[in-house]
Order: structure tokens, then sequence, then C-alpha cells
């Protein structure tokens, strides 16, 4: 995923979302979910956006 490698050079400026940063993927229906401490970028999970959004809640507060 371009996204991902993309992290790097711009993490931060996306929207945050249940405490976690948000980037949809333009390409695919997906979406990642990081967080940052100071300049370190952890991807907390990817997410398949046609989920149900109970199941999307779910998977954020059990990764």
């Amino acid at each position: 995923m371009a996204e991902i490698d993309r992290l790097s050079s711009d993490a931060g400026v996306d929207e945050k979302r249940l405490g976690y940063f948000f980037r949809p993927e333009k390409r695919f229906h997906q979406a990642i979910y990081y967080k940052m401490a100071g300049t370190k970028v952890s991807v907390w999970c990817i997410l398949d956006m046609r989920f149900d959004p109970r199941r999307i809640l779910s998977a954020l507060h059990s990764s």
C-alpha cells in the first residue's frame, strides 16, 4: 500500500477519529488508523470501510 509509505513524510496531517489518525486509501475501500509519538508512526490497523460501523469500532478497541 502506497499510503503506508507516504506516512513517513506526511503523517499527522490526517483527521482524527476515535483517538487515531485516519487516512482513507485512495484506490481501495480501506482506511489506515495510526498513532504518533513524536516522529514515530505506529499503524494501528487497516480496515475495510465497507464493514458495519460497529465492527470497525470493535476492531479499533480490540487492537
